[in-house]
């Protein structure tokens, strides 16, 4: 899966009158490289949220994945599923459930109240449950 961002650079200020705006797309072009945002996380579901509602009309569900490390630590990832089929498979996955997603690293911005809140999380783009949780 080879994805890439593109980003608009802020226009240079001053007199420099042939100055345009350069995407980092074509910077990277420019500069014989590829931008990848790319990211697989594969391990146990610690939490599922609710579908939630945003302002805009927008539906997105959220889990917390836990990934060992083999230092005995683990990584702790938030992903979220913004496309109704993804919603409705995240939606039956429950604590325990040992899963692989693959996604994009994505910064959310919102305000709570007048204070500028900001978060990363994975935005699933291929999801599947590898096994099943035992019921206890």
């Amino acid at each position: 899966m080879a994805a890439s961002s593109t980003t608009k650079s802020k226009k240079t200020q001053g007199n420099q009158g042939n100055s345009r705006l350069r995407s980092a797309a074509e910077s990277a072009q420019v500069d014989g490289w590829e931008p990848v945002n790319d990211v697989a996380v594969v391990g146990r579901i610690s939490s599922v949220g609710e579908v939630v509602t945003l302002p805009s009309g927008s539906q997105v569900i959220s889990v917390r994945v836990v990934v060992p490390r083999s230092d005995g630590r683990s990584d702790v990832f938030d992903c979220s599923a913004w496309t109704a089929a993804l919603r409705r498979k995240v939606a039956s996955w429950r604590v325990g459930d040992v899963v692989s997603i693959e996604g994009h690293m994505r910064r959310r911005f919102w305000r709570a109240g007048t204070i500028p809140s900001s978060r990363w999380d994975v935005e699933i783009a291929v999801a599947s449950r590898i096994l099943k949780s035992n019921p206890t």
